[in-house]
């Protein structure tokens, strides 16, 4: 009958808007890859020297212990993972010592974010304009640019990991990888030290990607940039920047309080909260 006929064209309708939408995320993120990540590949490099250099101040410090203490056993790979994601310690209640300022983790943490903004306002002035019109949804602009901010992320952390593994082959050669000078080798600690900062990118680049479209890139750097600063003088598993900073673990050295738990439920949350958030408020905003 006719209300038969009615749904049967309304659901072809419904399946033919999801494949193009479908085939619209598909060409929108191999070009965002290809322009993003793959034509901006020397914003980069910045990356390059920022780990290579800590790389060389740990075995640096691992030279001068093994001359003046006679400690012979070389660091891990992971040692290196660890120095370089390790943060500042945290401040017990009642102290007056401030911590001291990470500069390496908070420069790595800020670039990235840097970069995720850089792309994503640079892409709306020029040609992103032109893809956003010619997708069927803005939902799926939405989320084709939300994956792009993860494989950035992605992208960021095979290429600092990747670094400090070929600096650390560089330094002490394939037959010290294993090696492991820190005294916590379980699983969860293993899982927290690469998978952290992993899952923080990760958080951040979305975070970063609602406030550049939402705000401006600017303010996006200088919001998150202030919640990493907040969490180096304060131990809370609620402030980010607490769970990319490896020494703040409950794992490590039990003065942390930060377990493998809380950071994946609050990474998680706040990339779930800037997904939805943001397409609600792109949804509404005047971009064309």
């Amino acid at each position: 009958g006719t209300p038969g006929l009615r749904a049967l064209i309304k659901r072809d309708k419904e399946n033919k808007a999801k494949k193009e939408g479908s085939a619209c995320m598909k060409a929108l993120l191999l070009t965002d890859i290809r322009r993003g990540i793959g034509r901006n590949i020397l914003w980069f490099l910045p990356v390059v020297f920022l780990v290579t250099f800590s790389v060389w101040q740990r075995h640096t410090l691992w030279a001068a212990d093994a001359a003046f203490y006679g400690n012979t056993e070389p660091p891990g790979l992971t040692d290196y993972v660890f120095f370089y994601f390790r943060g500042s310690d945290p401040v017990p209640e009642g102290s007056n010592r401030a911590p001291g300022i990470p500069l390496d983790w908070l420069c790595v943490h800020m670039y990235l974010v840097f970069l995720v903004g850089k792309y994503s306002m640079a892409d709306l002035k020029t040609s992103g304009k032109n893809a956003l019109a010619r997708c069927p949804k803005r939902a799926s602009w939405w989320y084709e640019r939300c994956l792009w901010s993860v494989l950035c992320a992605l992208s960021y952390y095979a290429l600092t990991l990747g670094v400090i593994t070929v600096s650390f082959l560089f330094f002490h050669g394939p037959e010290a990888l294993a090696g492991c000078q820190l005294p916590m080798t379980d699983t969860k600690f293993l899982a927290i030290c690469y998978g952290a900062p992993l899952l923080v990118f990760i958080t951040l680049a979305l975070l970063q990607h609602v406030l550049s479209l939402v705000l401006r890139p600017v303010y996006g750097l200088l919001i998150l940039t202030a919640a990493l600063m907040v969490s180096v003088f304060r131990l809370s598993p609620f402030l980010i920047g607490n769970l990319s900073m490896l020494c703040r673990s409950r794992y490590y050295d039990g003065m942390g309080d930060i377990t493998a738990g809380q950071t994946l439920l609050l990474c998680l949350a706040l990339c779930c909260a800037a997904v939805v958030s943001g397409r609600i408020l792109f949804k509404r905003k005047d971009i064309l």
